[in-house]
């Protein structure tokens, strides 16, 4: 064939783009040179020659088959019927061929899908036998699809033209996905499973189905979100890059966007070099041998990681270039302690992706991975410590993580010792001392009080000098009374709350009061004489008439003078309760409660009736000088002994956060506070939730204990020399009169308002607190509370114009409350910081604004208050008027970064609080809460600097935030305004305090309002995950259930038919509150707080089973071992069935029972011969051979009978119950309580 007859000729094959035409050399020599296949030897014209007549007889077929259509005649019958006969054969064979071809795929592949379609080998071989098949295709007038073809290629013969069909069926599934069904999707078979290139050591599977098991029946095609497909949701996301070729002109261009990260296309070089892998084929080492280099140590590390695949399959990719960070920065720092530990704890984080990513993780599998994880852990902790030997916190982490893994005995004795070592380091005795209290097999209460003896034995001699240790604490002081507190509340939560108020008493004595001729003694020689002390009768601190250990010693005489405290008798409210007639259960839990709440005070004998230690009736209310001797130590300086009292106050039960920063002085570690939460008031004093658990939420005190906290307020501010520490003792005193009606102040009544109105003036006599501005805006703040705003304002006026001119520097404080107080009242901001939603009032706020400007400026200006002037304060006038509390501002916080002590903490707060109110008032609310955001900054960066001040630091920091949310809830329900603003100042709040509870209550309280919930549960879930006390799973848990009580009250509302009957709803709300349960209990911060357990078993026994509950209760003694109010809440919970095996478990880890079983038996029994003797006395007739039972009642109090019937019993002077006649089974009570 020549050149000319080979340029006429089209075409047909893409594979050949020149075949039809020779181009010319000079016009594109650089295009053909990209056309060197021409000159491969597999190439021949001969090739082209047979293409050419392919298309001459297809074109003469088509011609025949136009002239047919065009004259509309049928073929000749002696060709049509052979026609007929082969399209009936290959009918035959195909279906015989597919048959064949589906039994031969089932065998070979099993778990492959049903639906896929196969090409049958026959059609290929009788492709091209005959013309006939083709003659007969149909014309378009007469075309019709077979039945059951769907794929183009199953129909032969098929015209462009018909290539369509209608499909009257719609899919709306089409319209929700996007994309067509798996099922009408078209696969193809593989001759190979391999992918070309791959090696054996090496290999690429094109379908992976094919990796699977014969009996895995489940498709490879995951069209929609399923388990696992979770790791394109988990996975970090790549930049997609493209070249620029009019930057690079060597840059190879690709057809499709390459699938790597910016800057790390693969054979590109990094400063834009040359090429080596255009095409992407090679790996790194293969590109870096092209390139003429070798790979760095990192790499090769990097290159591990990469061969790591997950359980699921595929590359973690994000994970794995964590570690690989981790591992460099541990490889240049190993001495990095708090970098090992991090490195520790985002192993957690590994995990819990490796089980979120697989796809079936049973549970056995999941045990397995949590204990691989602490393996794990321990691997690192030892090289950690090979290169930290001398690291105390990586060793007590350590042991503290072995603890779930080793043996008992192991764990006990790396814990002795570690103490052995560092005998005066408190945190490792804090962390070995909790570690034996939450052990059930071998806690008991007389044990652990051992080791705490132990404990502060030990840390006196380290602090006396006595005994020398490797590391002592920097402030072994204040540990020693954090140790002692915990010690206190051990024996409070144990029911041995007698010797912890005696332990607290002691110690206040032994410091507080101490003669001055013992002062450089020794702690054993003061020990010594304090026996005589506390053995005598006289009264202790906190009770009627104390006068202190050292006027005891001036006047020996002081016992014939004041008598002790005697304890009330509940004698008859027991009477009462047995009368009731309740069942056994319900009658011991009600006089165990009665006598909790009475015999709270150590017994001591009445030296007026002649009594002595041998006439307790219960010996565990007797405190004996033994018993509080080994935990006397000397306590040095002012600040330690008020913190004393005021830890005293709060473990009897009231909150000192009323006291503005009067907690400073409290202990601020949350490691070991989830131990001391076991009731829901201890959490938070001012949260309202109905959610439908009772777990002791609101807080009374008994007429006892009221009295006794009065007598410890008013001992102690005689005692305190600091005038501000006389403040917060004043302020405990008014909160306790407040809380002692047990209702709002808003819902007091006019006797009770009266009362209170009264107490306070009384206190405002007091020479203390005449002149004391604190004193008297908290009483102003009192009347603004009961609803009183004219009196309020009144009692303002009064103190500001007594005390606003020439005040001196130690009352600022106190009167940037009062001028703050005034303003929040005639602006109309709510005293109790509650939310308005709804229709608002903002008259009161605009109109009150100039008001508010003029009251403020005579603060800055120390002029004297004129009350009513509301004069229009000029632009020029509010600007000197900021610089004046600009230049304020700067020298208190200049003093307090300077003494770092609380009254500068309180100065400071107080003078923001009123400069930020005057920029609200003059600008705007964003420059009133700059200025909370830049003291808060400030006091973070002083946090930072300052470790020894850091508590008071970050505390002020918090009441400062506090003060902005304050701010921001006030304009809220005065202004119009988004919600928004308010959600992203309480979120910054959270960011910086997870644990507060007054932000978290005010983020449940404004998110409740909404029906909507996914804003709250993602705050909660990611906060979960790094908490640090149980504070947010128990605020996530009452917001889970106050949306349950509201689901359950809308319910019974809504309609008439529903209103008696309790509605459970199915919204899925039960199941999420145990889920978060069960993840706050497996967290190491919350699973040993007694009050999350209480609420778990409470929710199981109202939404739940109760046999679910008891499961969930014999799994809290696992961690609680030493908390009574879990025996309790078991025998209320579970009724008789549970009394006497919770009461035996009890007595076996000496957990103190006020009143044995037995002993209720017997008053039950006795109650029916009692009524029985009421009806003799009252006229009834009895036989004479009958004995009445009637007694005669002596002149000493002895009930005498004549006869006396079986199991009756005479009561003689010492209490002991004494029977003439008795029967098997009736008892004697004894002088020391034995039946």
């Amino acid at each position: 064939m020549n050149e000319d007859d080979r340029s006429d000729v089209k075409p047909i094959f893409p594979l050949f783009p020149s075949a039809g035409f020779t181009p010319s050399t000079s016009a594109s020599t650089q295009r053909t040179e990209s056309l060197d296949w021409l000159e491969n030897a597999s190439f021949s014209t001969q090739a082209v020659s047979t293409v050419i007549e392919l298309q001459k007889k297809v074109a003469e077929y088509e011609a025949q088959q136009n002239q047919a259509d065009s004259s509309r005649k049928a073929p000749p019958e002696d060709i049509q019927r052979p026609i007929e006969k082969k399209l009936k054969m290959l009918r035959k064979e195909s279906e015989m061929a597919k048959k064949e071809e589906s039994k031969a795929i089932k065998k070979e592949e099993k778990g492959h899908s049903k639906k896929r379609t196969k090409k049958s080998k026959h059609k290929h071989k009788n492709k091209n036998k005959g013309e006939g098949q083709r003659e007969i295709v149909p014309t378009e007038d007469s075309f019709s699809f077979p039945p059951g073809k769907i794929f183009l290629e199953e129909i032969p013969g098929l015209l462009s033209e018909h290539a369509y069909r209608i499909d009257r069926k719609r899919d709306k599934l089409l319209w929700t996905y996007s994309s067509l069904c798996k099922s009408h999707i078209a696969t193809f078979r593989h001759l190979t499973r391999l992918c070309l290139g791959s090696t054996a050591d090496n290999k690429i599977f094109v379908d992976n189905n094919f990796k699977k098991s014969k009996q895995t029946n489940s498709s490879s095609q995951d069209r929609y979100f399923s388990k696992k497909n979770r790791k394109f949701v988990w996975s970090t996301g790549v930049t997609l890059s493209a070249t620029d070729s009019s930057k690079d002109e060597n840059c190879f261009i690709n057809s499709h966007i390459r699938l790597c990260e910016s800057g790390n296309v693969p054979g590109v070089s990094a400063k834009g070099g040359e090429n080596v892998d255009p095409f992407g084929i090679m790996d790194k080492s293969t590109r870096l041998y092209v390139q003429g280099k070798g790979a760095t140590e990192s790499e090769d590390d990097d290159d591990d990681n990469d061969d790591i695949i997950s359980t699921s399959g595929f590359q973690m990719s994000d994970i794995l270039q964590k570690v690989g960070i981790y591992n460099r920065r541990l490889r240049e720092s190993p001495r990095d302690v708090d970098l090992w530990l991090e490195f520790i704890k985002f192993q957690d984080h590994v995990f819990e992706k490796l089980h979120t990513q697989d796809n079936k993780t049973p549970k056995t599998e999941f045990i397995s991975s949590s204990k691989a994880a602490i393996e794990k852990k321990l691997s690192i902790f030892d090289k950690a410590l090979q290169a930290n030997p001398s690291s105390l916190e990586l060793k007590v982490a350590r042991l503290k993580l072995s603890e779930d893994v080793a043996m008992p005995g192991e764990v006990d004795k790396a814990w002795d010792d570690l103490l052995f070592v560092h005998a005066g380091n408190v945190r490792v005795w804090r962390y070995y001392l909790l570690h034996h209290q939450s052990k059930l097999s071998g806690f008991s209460v007389s044990r652990m009080t051992k080791l705490y003896h132990k404990c502060l034995k030990t840390l006196i001699m380290v602090m006396e000098g006595r005994l020398h240790s490797a590391d002592v604490s920097d402030n072994l002081q204040d540990g020693m009374i954090d140790i002692f507190v915990q010690y206190c509340y051990f024996l409070h939560q144990a029911g041995h709350i007698e010797k912890a108020v005696a332990s607290f008493q002691a110690l206040i004595e032994f410091n507080i009061f101490l003669p001055p001729s013992l002062k450089n003694s020794s702690t054993d020689d003061k020990a010594t004489v304090f026996e005589s002390f506390w053995d005598s009768s006289v009264p202790r601190f906190g009770e009627g008439g104390a006068r202190g250990w050292a006027k005891w010693m001036e006047e020996k005489s002081m016992s014939n003078i004041a008598t002790p405290v005697i304890s009330e008798d509940t004698l008859e409210l027991e009477e009462e309760i047995i009368s009731q007639q309740l069942p056994k259960c319900d009658t011991w839990l009600r006089i165990e409660t009665l006598r909790e709440s009475f015999h709270w005070l150590p017994w001591r004998p009445d030296v007026s009736k002649n009594e002595t230690e041998e006439d307790c009736e219960d010996l565990d209310r007797l405190v004996l000088a033994d018993d509080v001797t080994p935990v006397l130590f000397s306590v040095v300086g002012p600040d330690p002994h008020f913190r004393l009292m005021v830890e005293f106050v709060q473990f009897l039960g009231l909150n000192v956060r009323q006291a503005v920063l009067a907690r400073g002085t409290l202990s601020q570690s949350s490691e070991y506070g989830q131990f001391l939460m076991d009731k829901l008031h201890a959490v938070s004093s001012d949260m309202r939730m109905e959610t439908g658990i009772q777990v002791d939420s609101t807080w009374i005190p008994p007429p006892s204990l009221h009295t006794f906290l009065q007598q410890v307020l008013k001992q102690g501010s005689q005692v305190v020399v600091d005038s501000h520490q006389q403040t917060c003792l004043t302020l405990l005193k008014i909160h306790l009169e407040c809380v002692r009606h047990g209702t709002p102040l808003r819902e007091l009544s006019k006797h009770g308002c009266k009362e209170l109105r009264k107490f306070v003036k009384n206190v405002l006599k007091e020479p203390h607190c005449r002149n004391n501005l604190v004193i008297w805006n908290a009483y102003a703040k009192m009347e603004w509370q009961m609803g009183k705003r004219k009196d309020a304002v009144g009692v303002l006026e009064t103190a500001l114009g007594m005390f606003s001119q020439n005040c001196a520097d130690d009352q600022y404080a106190g009167l940037c409350s009062l001028y703050q107080t005034y303003c929040d009242i005639i602006l109309g901001f709510s005293p109790e910081r509650t939310l308005v939603i709804g229709v608002k009032d903002t008259s009161t706020f605009e109109s009150a604004r100039d008001l508010a400007l003029s009251t403020l400026s005579f603060l800055a200006e120390g002029s004297q208050m004129k009350p009513g002037c509301s004069a229009d304060i000029s632009g020029s006038r509010v600007l000197k008027i900021r610089k004046h509390f600009q230049e304020k501002y700067s020298k208190l916080m200049e003093n307090f970064q300077t003494t770092a002590n609380v009254k500068a903490a309180d100065l400071v707060l107080q003078h923001l609080s009123c400069m930020a109110t005057f920029d609200l008032c003059a600008i705007g609310t964003d420059s009133a809460l700059s200025l909370f955001d830049e003291t808060a900054g400030v006091c973070r960066s002083l946090e930072e600097m300052d470790k020894e001040h850091q508590p008071l630091v970050r505390l002020l920091r918090e009441e400062i935030l506090h003060r902005k949310l304050s701010l921001m809830q006030n304009v809220f329900s005065t202004r119009v305004m988004s919600l928004d603003k308010l959600r992203s100042v309480l979120n910054s709040n959270l960011e910086q305090f997870p644990d507060s509870p007054l932000f978290l209550d005010c983020l449940v309280v404004v998110e409740s309002r909404s029906h909507i919930s996914g804003r709250l549960r993602r705050h909660f879930d990611k906060a979960l995950s790094r908490m640090g006390s149980p504070v947010p799973v128990i605020f996530a848990i009452l917001s889970e259930m106050l949306r349950q009580h509201y689901v359950q009250a809308q319910l019974q509302d809504g309609s008439s038919y529903v209103k008696d009957v309790t509605v459970v709803s199915e919204t899925g709300i039960v199941h999420r509150v145990r889920s978060l349960f069960e993840r706050g209990l497996e967290h190491k911060a919350a699973e040993h707080c007694p009050l999350l357990w209480r609420m778990y078993i409470q929710f199981e026994v109202k939404y739940g089973s109760t046999e679910r509950a008891k499961g969930i209760f014999y799994r809290s003694l696992q961690q609680c071992p030493w908390a009574k109010v879990l025996y309790k809440d078991a025998v209320s919970v579970f009724g008789a069935e549970q009394l006497q095996e919770v009461v035996d478990l009890m007595t076996e880890k000496e957990i103190r029972i006020q009143i044995p079983v037995e002993e209720v038996d017997l008053l039950m029994a006795s109650e029916p011969a009692a009524a029985l003797q009421g009806e003799s006395d009252d006229g009834i007739m009895l036989d004479d051979d009958a004995q009445s039972g009637d007694g005669v009642k002596s002149d000493d109090g002895v009930k005498q009978n004549d006869g006396l019937e079986s199991g009756d019993g005479v009561k003689s002077d010492d209490g002991v119950k004494q029977n003439d006649g008795l029967e098997s089974g009736d008892g004697v009570k004894s002088d020391d309580g034995v039946k």
